[in-house]
């Protein structure tokens, strides 16, 4: 029998992507309450190396899912069936300027703007607060690692703040349809929408548990830096210049946790697993529904057909097929070999912050 595929993916707009290798879905609860889909398929074609080696694959990895993850949740908004509104005049500026959608380009911005924000919660922020405290304390290894728990604070207040949002609880809904579709699929497993929710809503490999690991190595690493006296701004330049280091580690050790599970094991991913408890909620089960149309829809036939529920039918496909989506299903060319839930973080990662 061949190895069974790795599916992982990331909550969309009122729906799920799942993803394969080369291929990829996203199935999508409409406004008129019916699921569609649409499937993305990239050529089979050999991993350049900067995908293959180990601590280089992380940080590219990220940066594409990161890119992959968006216009996902660009097209799953098109997919919901929403009435069309007349372009404004700055949207048909940007189309007549770039000659692209209006809104994959405003998400270009958004995701600047993101990345901007994440900088300035959890890397300035923290920094200006222990360059304060760093005053009265002459040690810089505490002074890191008083900085590290200044950052692990605020992620936690911030996740705890959007979690109690309307929209948020129902897109972390999907996030809990796609780990406990991933669990039931994994356990061998029909996925019934029954036997889904019988599962847990923690996955080992969820862009949650990274984004955890990124906080835990960051304070380990970042505590072995510095100096007495060292000016905030110098402070600050080299924890941004360490970053990818720290998550090039991150992902390999994420990637490596996921294929064990022993007791210490265990102990490691406990402080992930546990923050997942605010990144995914119980999903109803539509939301499982259309978590299962995306993970059938990526696996082998072999695999497909063994946890496809009886009767099963496909949701139909979407119809809006765009040059964009093309070139996103390029971007999952892979063998399939490795992990990719969440992969990072930016999906799911993306999606979770």
């Amino acid at each position: 029998m061949d190895k069974k595929p790795v599916v992982g993916g990331q909550a969309v707009m009122e729906g799920v992507m799942m993803r394969n290798g080369n291929r990829m879905a996203v199935t999508v609860r409409q406004t008129n309450g019916s699921l569609t889909i649409k499937k993305y398929e990239a050529k089979t074609e050999e991993k350049p190396w900067y995908k293959k080696w180990a601590f280089i694959r992380g940080i590219v990895n990220f940066v594409a899912m990161m890119k992959v993850g968006v216009q996902c949740l660009n097209d799953s908004v098109k997919m919901l069936g929403l009435e069309e509104e007349e372009p404004s005049k700055f949207e048909k500026w940007i189309v007549k300027k770039t000659g692209k959608n209006a809104m994959d380009v405003l998400s270009g911005f958004s995701m600047v703007i993101g990345i901007g924000f994440a900088v300035l919660l959890f890397f300035i922020l923290p920094n200006l607060v222990t360059s304060w405290i760093a005053k009265s304390v002459t040690n810089s290894f505490t002074v890191n690692l008083i900085e590290g728990g200044i950052r692990l604070t605020i992620f936690i207040l911030y996740l705890s703040a959007i979690s109690m949002m309307k929209d948020i609880k129902r897109f972390f809904g999907f996030h809990g349809a796609e780990h406990k579709t991933i669990n039931c699929f994994e356990a061998g497993k029909k996925l019934t929408v029954e036997n889904v929710q019988s599962y847990s809503t923690a996955h080992p490999r969820c862009g949650t548990s990274f984004l955890v690991l990124v906080l835990v190595l960051s304070i380990v690493i970042f505590s072995l830096t510095g100096w007495a006296g060292q000016e905030w701004y110098l402070r600050l330049a080299l924890r941004l210049a360490l970053l990818p280091l720290v998550a090039a580690i991150s992902y390999e050790m994420l990637m490596g946790l996921a294929k064990f599970d022993n007791f210490l094991v265990k102990i490691i991913r406990w402080p992930g697993m546990q923050v997942q408890k605010m990144t995914t909620r119980e999903p109803d089960d539509d939301m499982v529904a259309a978590a299962i149309a995306s993970a059938l829809a990526v696996m082998p036939e072999q695999f497909a057909e063994e946890a496809m529920p009886e009767g099963y039918q496909y949701p139909p496909a979407f119809s809006e097929e765009t040059e964009v989506a093309e070139a996103v299903a390029e971007e999952l060319a892979t063998d399939g070999e490795e992990p990719t839930e969440d992969e990072p973080v930016v999906h799911d990662a993306a999606a979770d912050a």
